[in-house]
């Protein structure tokens, strides 16, 4: 069987470029062990003093068997002691190292974990939105366990392995250098095939984590649209489509089962061979009374080991490739660019903030311009509608205005009531408050859900801006008032509930700048114009910027500008304060 995938690898491997690549995702691996070094160092100990221990207990159990065999019941006791003392050691070292493993585990893992979800959270939107939540998800849960595992264990893992073998193989030497090399004779075997493995095993490993991301994300995004795949009646759309990504992860599970079988009777044949010829001339040692029953037993018990003790040497190979895999899908979301921040301290104006975009063009990533030569100001005390099309720019403007994206060319800034100019960044964020399109209730009660960009605001606080939001009439009536549970997504209110639950979380926010993107299109127009103009009365300089189709928004705003055609235009002002 050929991959194309392996082919590549070959490919590389040739070049240098894929080792290099390996042995780059490992020193990065092995950075998170650093702070953990005291305590990597101790595992080394407990694994070598446990191998060594299992040594002397085999030993023990040669010279037991021969005072048995023997009828030297004198030294029986010497020996059943030291077996005693052995077992009763390796069961409290066993329990303790293992307290020891899984302590130092979660430690690590935790803290990896905790390192790429920050790196995520603080990602350039547009970077960070070529991957879907599937591979997120399956790389900051599946993948950094791998990293982290791996930071910690596979130095010590190393070390224990060849120290295994070495030690072993003398213990076969002393008693007879002939078997020490019979038993030796599968190593080379070994070695060659592992080479073999390693290609194989690197294109597989990087195969299944496509697919699994692949998974992760096709039941993240029909279960986060489970109502409208409910209310299209494609159950049995979806169910189909759910069986082709299992029907091929079962495939490839399979393929990769037929290479293990393939590669495990090599293997095992390799292994029968040697066993078979170390057996062979253990009995002719015992027949011509060269050996006793004792080291006989020992022999063919080492042997084993030996062989078992190089075969873990040799898979350190493949893991060593397969967690690079896991080490470069986690560095490609770390080595995200990041979003842009302040150098300064942003404070909160009380006198507002002005919006200004001048001659803005932008474009996603690889797209059509969306924005050419956009303009537009937006002040304190106004109310600003942004109209035209769906899909034609509007919620675009409002995430050139939060710092997730930035114009190609142009102005697009923040001032302060004496001029000063506040350039937008991730850190400007919090002069904002936003509500975006959508359903934005989060899992949790509505107290919950208000106190996530208001945490210390009293119950009072909270209702007074569930009453700006013309919500407060309909939360009252609940059985736990604030604290009734939404469920995930606001599952237990209605779409207009819901807005309005969303708009008195912006209104706690208190920020000198209000985004609504359709955020009252669920609203009927009495409600819509109750809350927009508790909006405008609420706040005196509180600058309202939002998106609408509807002319009876329109007709409450300042100005209106119409985004179609990648041109944002004036359209008309309307009533209410104006400022230029």
């Amino acid at each position: 069987m050929r991959f194309e995938s392996v082919d590549n690898l070959k490919k590389q491997a040739r070049e240098g470029g894929g080792v290099r690549e390996i042995f780059e995702d490992w020193k990065w691996i092995i950075s998170f062990g650093k702070e953990y070094k005291l305590r990597i160092f101790i595992s080394t100990l407990i694994g070598i003093s446990g191998t060594s221990l299992s040594l002397v207990a085999s030993i023990a159990n040669k010279y037991l068997i021969d005072i048995v065999t023997q009828k030297k019941t004198e030294l029986l006791w010497v020996a059943a002691l030291v077996m005693l003392g052995s077992t009763v050691f390796s069961i409290v070292t066993t329990s303790l190292t293992s307290r020891f493993y899984c302590r130092l585990t979660e430690d690590i893992q935790k803290d990896v974990r905790a390192k790429v979800y920050r790196q995520i959270l603080d990602a350039d939107w547009q970077a960070l939105n070529r991957y879907s939540n599937g591979d997120i998800l399956n790389r900051i849960n599946g993948d950094t366990s791998t990293v982290a595992a791996n930071a910690i264990n596979w130095l010590p893992n190393v070390i224990v392995s060849l120290y295994n073998f070495i030690a072993t193989f003398f213990v076969i030497w002393y008693y007879s250098k002939v078997m020490s090399l019979i038993a030796l004779c599968s190593a080379p075997i070994l070695l060659l095939m592992s080479k073999w493995i390693l290609t194989r095993q690197r294109a597989y490993a990087k195969e299944s984590r496509s697919l699994v991301s692949k998974l992760f994300a096709f039941e993240t995004d029909s279960f986060h649209h489970m109502d409208t795949v409910k209310s299209l009646g494609l159950n049995d759309e979806f169910s189909d489509r759910f069986d082709g990504v299992l029907e091929e992860n079962r495939s490839f599970s399979l393929k990769v089962n037929g290479f293990q079988i393939s590669s495990g009777i090599l293997m095992k044949m390799v292994n029968w061979l040697v066993a078979t010829a170390a057996f062979g001339y253990a009995l002719y040692l015992l027949w011509t009374n060269q050996i006793t029953y004792g080291t006989m037993t020992l022999f063919l018990q080492q042997r084993t080991r030996l062989t078992t003790a190089f075969k873990g040497v040799a898979e350190l190979i493949p893991t060593f490739s397969n967690s690079s895999v896991a080490a470069h899908r986690v560095k490609e979301l770390i080595d995200l660019p990041g979003e842009r921040h302040s150098e300064e301290e942003i404070s909160i104006p009380e006198d507002g903030l002005e919006l200004r975009m001048r001659d803005v063009d932008f474009a996603y990533e690889n797209g059509d311009p969306v924005i050419e030569q956009g303009s537009l100001h937006a002040g304190p005390g106004e109310m600003i509608a942004l109209v035209g099309a769906s899909g034609r720019g509007k919620t675009t403007l409002l995430r050139l205005t939060l710092g997730l994206v930035y114009p190609q060319s142009g102005l697009c800034a923040l001032y302060r009531a004496d001029g000063s100019e506040v350039a937008l960044t991730a850190d400007t964020r919090k002069l904002f408050s936003y509500v975006p399109q959508g359903n934005t209730i989060m899992a949790g009660s509505i107290a919950d859900n208000l106190r996530l960009v208001a945490p210390e605001a009293t119950d009072a606080e909270l209702i007074h801006a569930l009453e700006l939001a013309d919500a407060w009439e309909f939360v009252r009536k609940l059985p736990k008032g604030i604290d009734s549970p939404l469920g995930e997504r606001g599952k237990r209110v209605s779409e207009g509930q819901a807005q309005r639950i969303a708009i008195a979380r912006a209104l706690l926010r208190n920020a000198p700048i209000l985004l609504l993107d359709e955020a009252t299109s669920a609203l009927d127009p009495a409600t819509e114009e109750r809350v927009l103009n508790n909006l405008r009365a609420s706040a005196a300089h509180r600058t309202v910027i939002l998106t609408t189709h509807r002319p009876s928004v329109q007709a409450l705003c300042t100005r209106v500008y119409r985004v179609d055609d990648a041109s944002v235009k004036l359209e008309r002002e309307g009533r209410g304060n104006t400022k230029g």
